[in-house]
């Protein structure tokens, strides 16, 4: 196309492009594949309302815009964002929903100068004359951005007890792991002075400093002004602000010019996308709380293979994409957990209340990877601390002293992935001494005020505790016990029998009848050939029935060589009409479970 001078209805002129003379001829290129036209073309039935209009002319404009033209002339001018190459626009983008959250949402705020963390990474300059360094707060309070990203499986930039002091001097941006520069250029352009990144602000080599810091994890996220998650980058050397192409951003801010001149009302059009994008930290253990905890998380995504991608922008309030699209999927289930948190922590809510806000949390985790198994307590810390903070309730590797019978309740969801940890992690009884995902399946409706399990339980703890590894209680432990008084029963198993729905049916002796069903935490059945039952209730709930019906389940254990020991490696349930089955017990027993 020849490239001339144009004019349109209101005498405005400027350098475009003649285009094609008829809708037809438009609508048949987007058809065929060309992005350009099947948005102007959409955009033009949304403006004018039907096809009655003819194409005339588009071109650049200021502020990279482009200006499209439309017969019959009374329609106006249409005025098209186009999408940019570079995230240089989407920094204003980012500044204004930052500004209008921090003005406008009650529930997002947070301390406009919290205490910074124990190191940060002091960016420099906007004008890039001074490399950023690492930077010792000793108390100082500030703003700050933090980062979160996958470190892969590629080396990164990290700080350790040799290099701090080369650190504190400066790191050099075209040494950092094109990530970190991404996330400093971001953090200067917004005009906050400090950035924390973990494998920077934490020294790598030192047990000690890295559980300090991992037991302020959730400080760290819950007071930053804002984190920028690296959502689709595989680790820290991809990066975030990538090259886009222009005419894959889907979206456009549409301003009718008015016949007289002035401005008609805006109109945003959004097309139909998969804003979601990958998001790869959605698979990572530790970005869960760093999600929960962050008040405001401006995500990076990537579409699709060509590398397009758009920003999302998330806080307690609200969730939108950068081509308009909101209350996404992306965004509002973390949203609601955020709420639910905050309800949970504040006081609005019940105490029962907070602990089925932690399963919720839990049962997500579980579906999370990690890198060293050792991390699976420590990756939750920070959210267990600020329940804790809360309730003032004592934390047992997982559970809530609180409330320990209903945290007994968990269950292994698939036979697929299943496993104990090879090397010690946590007790029998919680759910962090296996690998894979979990579920608390009949105490986790959103919409309830309170539990919708019973208020009596046919257990008694006599003793719960946890032995924390080191100094923070919320981390690493390497012991733990629940001592109980309840009804206890051994039933005969067999390995052979046939599975249903994940479980296996168990007998009575000198039966064939089934009593009932177990599941096992690790999926597959043991090769004992006696199970112990412990029963914890005579009722379970149903929240698609919404009722509870007559259910006596609890534990399946495993006697250990000690007297009266046992370890859990599973749950079980009674079919319907065994209510009685355990009555048949003479007494109760005292037992410890391990």
């Amino acid at each position: 196309m020849k490239r001339k001078t144009l004019e349109d209805k209101h005498g405005q002129k400027g350098q475009g492009y003649a285009h094609y003379p008829s809708w037809i001829d438009l609508k048949n290129s987007g058809n065929s594949g060309c992005r350009l036209c099947f948005i102007l073309y959409n955009i033009s039935i949304l403006a004018t309302g039907s096809e009655n209009s003819v194409t005339t002319n588009f071109g650049p404009t200021k502020d990279s815009y482009i200006r499209l033209s439309l017969n019959p002339v009374d329609r106006g001018v249409i005025i098209l964002r186009s999408g940019e190459s570079r995230w240089s626009s989407g920094f204003s983008k980012v500044d204004q929903w930052l500004r209008d959250c921090e003005q406008n949402h009650a529930d997002c705020n947070v301390s406009k100068s919290p205490p910074l963390p124990t190191r940060v990474i002091d960016v420099g300059s906007c004008t890039g004359s001074q490399e950023p360094h690492l930077h010792a707060s000793k108390g100082q309070y500030g703003r700050y951005i933090a980062l979160s990203h996958k470190w892969g499986n590629t080396a990164t930039l990290t700080t350790t007890t040799k290099s701090i002091k080369d650190r504190m001097r400066a790191i050099a941006l075209s040494e950092m792991p094109k990530s970190f520069r991404d996330a400093v250029i971001v953090t200067r352009r917004l005009g906050v002075q400090y950035l924390w990144i973990d494998s920077l602000c934490i020294l790598q080599d030192s047990a000690t400093d890295w559980e300090n810091e991992a037991a302020k994890m959730g400080e760290v996220y819950s007071n930053s002004v804002l984190t920028i998650s690296a959502s689709s980058a595989n680790n820290s050397h991809v990066g975030f602000l990538i090259a886009r192409d222009p005419l894959e951003q889907l979206t456009c801010d549409l301003q009718h010019l008015a016949p007289d001149g002035g401005n008609a009302p805006k109109i945003q059009a959004v097309w139909p996308s998969p804003v979601n994008g990958s998001n790869i930290l959605s698979t990572r253990a530790w970005t869960l709380q760093e999600l929960i905890l962050s008040p405001r998380i401006i995500h990076y995504t990537i579409l699709d293979d060509r590398m397009n991608g758009q920003m999302i922008w998330e806080c307690q309030t609200h969730s939108e994409a950068e081509n308009g699209s909101v209350n996404l999927l992306f965004g509002m289930y973390s949203i609601k957990i955020k709420r639910c948190l905050k309800m949970a922590t504040d006081g609005s809510r019940s105490i029962r209340a907070t602990y089925k806000c932690w399963y919720h949390i839990a049962r997500q985790y579980s579906y999370r990877r990690l890198s060293y198994a050792s991390d699976k307590l420590p990756g939750l810390s920070g959210v267990a601390a600020q329940i804790q903070a809360y309730t003032r309730d004592s934390y047992l590797a997982g559970l809530w002293k609180g409330d320990v019978i209903g945290g007994l309740l968990w269950a292994a969801c698939t036979t697929e992935e299943l496993q104990r940890t090879t090397e010690y992690r946590a007790p029998s009884w919680s759910w962090a001494s296996i690998e894979g995902p979990i579920y608390y399946e009949g105490i986790l409706a959103w919409d309830s005020e309170d539990f919708p399990i019973p208020e009596e339980y046919e257990l008694e703890v006599l003793d719960a505790q946890s032995k924390p590894a080191g100094f923070n209680p919320f981390g690493t432990v390497h012991g733990g016990h629940i001592t109980v008084r309840g009804l206890l029963k051994a039933t005969p198993f067999s390995r052979i029998a046939n599975r249903l729905d994940w479980s296996y049916p168990f007998y009575a002796f000198d039966s064939e009848i089934s009593v009932g069903r177990a599941r096992f935490d690790e999926g597959d059945p043991p090769t004992e050939e006696v199970l112990w039952l412990l029963l914890i209730s005579k009722t379970e709930y149903f929240p698609f029935a919404w009722q509870f019906q007559t259910k006596p389940n609890g534990l399946v254990l495993l006697p250990t060589t000690h007297e009266s020991e046992f370890t859990r490696i599973g749950i079980f349930e009674l079919h319907e009409g065994f209510m009685n089955w355990f009555d048949d017990c003479m007494d109760t027993q005292v037992i410890t479970i391990i």
